[in-house]
């Protein structure tokens, strides 16, 4: 794509957005397909505990569990599992993401196959796809950063002074609500800033031309706008009881910063595991713009937003591989750094690539590691169904991915949450808890996992039950050794 020294004819208005649903409908469809059963990383669990429980309180990032609380009663309306709801809910979070991304394109004035390009760009990312198909906080996220794409381009287009403040509130309220989705999500304006200076000096597309002073006035505003967002949002969450801190994810962001900043040399792998490799083939190719002088201005926008998202990373995450997780954000600054340093034909070629690795991601991880532990659990209680005590973090995952119509008490015996009350409540109402299982199981067979054994043998932190709750189950049953298939752990059956 040639450096335009003027603009483009504008498209057709119902054309681009016919062309944006399609791109929706698309990402779409292949995201819902290729949606995972195996839960990621150490949150995937807590989260669907606490969406199971309808507890929607969080002090780091206000919209998620209100969103996934709202799939998992859309998807009980629909007659869905809990899992597949929520990481269908990633997928249309990143889906809309991408479509917003192909709409922020055309409101530049880039001509159609080169939005298209882009929006292909952006939504074959490895780490992009991964995030559409898990349980995760970034794959919704993605929908309300790619608002802030577009309000960009809006800002971007807009010739008059009016319409300029109009436009940086726009994209003040679409950072505010990236922050609100994830905590982080106050960062693309480290992407949409530069950029911004960029397209305006370099008369990229249909963006206005600008002073440098201009530019400054307007970036002020935007930052000045969504920090009194941020606050705003915090503070309307404290107000509605879903943020009990109001500083806890800034002290979240503290915690692990000054530890990981004491590994330095831990650089190098947090780039490649976080930016490079997340959006291969984009982050090497994006280097071919220093071959084309026009666009050294976009290298340099594009140097300021990866070291911004490189910063994040290593001080959340330093060595700890999280897949991009924090720098899903580049994905538009390096598609459009592909679209203008190579011809088309290397940019759909990146597409096939990214589509090819981000399969094999998918493929490398979903191997349902907890498929053959639930159906020795079955095979245990045949010919009917075992009445599992939940404690362990493998125990909940295989819960949501394989009993997915599972309920607390119900259908199963929440031990992780009993190790939390108070030890004079278990200790003065055990009779009665055990009594209470006794009536739910139903004569189904009582199972308690190995794993789930060792975490109930965890020390207790001041006042809470913890290793009582074992006690109080060895006192009232006896664990008889079982092992089908990948299930090990105890029968408990009451004692005489």
């Amino acid at each position: 794509m040639p450096p335009p020294p003027a603009a483009p004819a504008r498209p057709s208005p119902l054309r681009a957005r016919l062309d944006t649903l399609w791109v929706l409908a698309v990402a779409l469809v292949v995201y819902l397909l290729a949606g995972q059963r195996t839960l990621y990383g150490v949150d995937g669990w807590r989260l669907l505990r606490r969406i199971h429980a309808e507890d929607i309180r969080s002090d780091m990032h206000l919209l998620y569990k209100p969103l996934a609380l709202l799939a998992k009663r859309t998807g009980e309306v629909l007659g869905a599992p809990m899992l597949e709801s929520v990481v269908a809910l990633s997928g249309v979070g990143t889906a809309i993401g991408v479509a917003l991304c192909h709409a922020a394109a055309r409101r530049l004035g880039v001509t159609r196959r080169e939005a298209l390009l882009l929006a292909a760009l952006v939504g074959t990312a490895p780490g992009v796809v991964f995030y559409a198909t898990v349980v995760e906080r970034h794959g919704p996220f993605f929908a309300f950063y790619g608002f802030s794409v577009w309000a960009a381009a809006v800002l971007a287009t807009r010739r008059t002074a009016r319409g300029e403040v109009l436009a940086a509130l726009l994209l003040a309220v679409a950072t505010t609500s990236a922050y609100a989705a994830h905590s982080t999500g106050f960062l693309v304006l480290a992407v949409h800033l530069p950029l911004l200076a960029w397209f305006s000096r370099a008369g990229f597309a249909d963006s206005a031309p600008r002073s440098w002073r201009r530019l400054w006035g307007l970036a002020a505003l935007t930052c000045v706008a969504t920090v009194v967002g941020m606050w705003g949002a915090r503070h309307l969450g404290v107000l509605a009881g879903t943020v009990g801190d109001v500083r806890g994810n800034y002290a979240f962001f503290v915690q692990h910063a000054s530890e990981q900043i004491k590994h330095p040399a831990e650089l190098p792998r947090n780039l490649w595991q976080e930016i490079i490799q997340p959006f291969l083939p984009m982050s090497v190719l994006s280097l071919g713009l220093y071959r084309r002088g026009f666009a050294r201005g976009l290298a340099a926008a594009l140097g300021c937003a990866v070291l911004a998202y490189w910063g994040i990373s290593f001080a959340i995450l330093a060595g700890f591989e999280e897949r991009g997780a924090y720098a899903l954000p580049l994905a538009w600054p390096l598609a459009l750094a592909v679209l203008l340093a190579w011809p088309r034909r290397f940019g759909w070629i990146a597409v096939a690539v990214a589509a090819l690795l981000s399969a094999l991601w998918i493929v490398r991880h979903d191997t349902e590691p907890f498929a053959a532990r639930a159906e020795g659990m079955r095979a245990l209680a045949a010919p009917g169904e075992p009445y599992p005590i939940a404690a362990s973090p493998e125990d909940f995952s295989t819960l949501w991915g394989y009993f997915q119509g599972a309920r607390s008490a119900d259908d199963f015996y929440d031990a992780f949450d009993a190790r939390a009350f108070p030890a004079e409540t278990l200790q003065r109402f055990g009779a009665l808890l055990v009594t209470k299982i006794e009536q739910l199981r139903a004569g189904r067979i009582l199972l308690l996992s190995e794993d789930g054994l060792h975490t109930l043998e965890q020390p207790a932190k001041p006042g809470e039950a913890g290793p009582l709750v074992l006690e109080l189950l060895r006192e009232r049953y006896e664990f008889e050794p079982v092992a089908s298939l990948a299930f090990h752990g105890y029968r408990l059956t009451p004692r005489p």
